[in-house]
């Protein structure tokens, strides 16, 4: 996933994990109380229940994320493509219908 500055809000799987893998730029990514600086390299599990955000603090920036299991995850990546740019309202919807909760804003 190529990421401009900004990301997702802050957000709790019930069903799966989320791990990441920063290969390009720098990224902060919140898993539940804790705030992670993840450079090219660096990779980070947000285990299931536990809300969980990240950001890009770079100008462009690169990250890898993988879900397990999967479940329905491709699909909310396809729906949200469609949708474009997702205001605070159209994100929690579309992750309500993917198993996801949004807990939280996105990281200032």
């Amino acid at each position: 996933m190529r990421s401009a500055p900004g990301g997702p809000a802050m957000h709790v799987h019930a069903a799966r994990d989320e791990w990441f893998l920063v290969s390009d730029g720098e990224f902060e990514i919140r898993v539940g109380e804790v705030l992670h600086r993840l450079m090219p390299g660096d990779s980070l599990l947000a285990p299931r229940g536990i809300p969980h955000a990240f950001r890009n603090t770079t100008g462009t920036g690169r990250i890898l994320l993988a879900f397990q299991p999967a479940g329905t995850m491709e699909d909310f990546f396809v729906e949200g493509s469609r949708l474009g740019p997702l205001t605070p309202f159209a994100f929690a919807e579309l992750s309500s219908r993917h198993g996801m909760q949004v807990v939280r804003p996105s990281l200032a």
